[in-house]
């Protein structure tokens, strides 16, 4: 194919789009890129999805950092546990992958008792991520970030009609919407450092789970939880369109902790951590 029939392909495809509609539909339930409500079809209207739920992103810190202080292979590994892990994670409180990009995965969560299933689930993560996956880490320098944050979102498939194994890689999810991009920036501001403290100069850190004042209000008047009042604290951050309250907690399943690897071991862990 010559550039020009590429680029008059390309610009048919442009127009057909522009010129059909989109017919949106609600939905409480996490669409999937086989879902028959979402469509791209050339020459036919296109079909979307509205969802009002919350969403969740996980990032590990700092993964260009440790791709120059780690093996190769070593990485290949974290990597792969670190996604195997999330996968597996995921669906204990019915959440759903929607979105892995190297280092960072993404959430959604059907409509009916969202708030919950957000917040066990980031507590579920924040146990794996920083009890398990970085303990297992010789280092214990793998350090992450989980945002948390509920809205209206619009679900489009875009792509390319493709039949054989490239069938999967020319296809996609995109999710339009405020609450997508508050939580993947809630991820970047979670579990960083923001001065010291006055009497003991050690580090201040944010917590590792950020939510908004939306998703902790959600959370703490329909959950009948057994947290202790106080359970996340307030933060302020200040974002490039502003200031934005936010609840953050580094609340962990420390009874299923001591559990696994027993109280002693995971004691002298955490001072060994700590000491480092």
């Amino acid at each position: 194919m010559s550039i020009y029939q590429l680029l008059k392909q390309i610009d048919a495809d442009v127009k057909d789009i522009l010129k059909t509609n989109l017919e949106i539909s609600p939905t409480e339930e996490v669409p999937s890129d086989e879902d028959r409500g979402l469509t791209y079809s050339r020459g036919k209207v296109k079909k979307g999805k509205e969802i009002t739920t919350c969403v969740l992103f996980m990032d590990m810190r700092k993964s260009t950092d440790l791709s120059f202080q780690h093996q190769s292979k070593t990485l290949a590994k974290l990597y792969s546990a670190f996604v195997k892990a999330m996968l597996k994670a995921s669906g204990e409180y019915g959440g759903v992958i929607r979105n892995i990009i190297g280092d960072r995965v993404m959430l959604v969560f059907p409509v009916d008792q969202c708030f919950a299933r957000a917040v066990h689930t980031a507590f579920l993560l924040n146990t794996i991520g920083e009890y398990i996956i970085n303990k297992r880490f010789d280092k214990n320098d793998i350090q992450f970030g989980i945002g948390i944050d509920h809205g209206k979102m619009l679900v489009v498939k875009v792509g390319q009609a493709k039949t054989g194994k490239e069938r999967a890689a020319y296809k996609n999810l995109v999710w339009m919407g405020k609450p997508a991009n508050i939580a993947s920036k809630l991820t970047d501001e979670a579990n960083k450092k923001v001065g010291t403290h006055f009497w003991s100069g050690k580090p201040k850190i944010i917590p590792r789970v950020l939510m908004t004042e939306k998703v902790f209000k959600g959370y703490d008047m329909n959950v009948d939880h057994q947290f202790e009042k106080g359970w996340a604290r307030e933060y302020t951050l200040d974002l490039p369109k502003g200031e934005l309250k936010v609840f953050g907690s580094d609340r962990y399943f420390k009874d299923d902790i001591d559990k696994l690897y027993g109280y002693e071991a995971h004691l002298m862990g955490t001072i060994a951590t700590i000491a480092n």
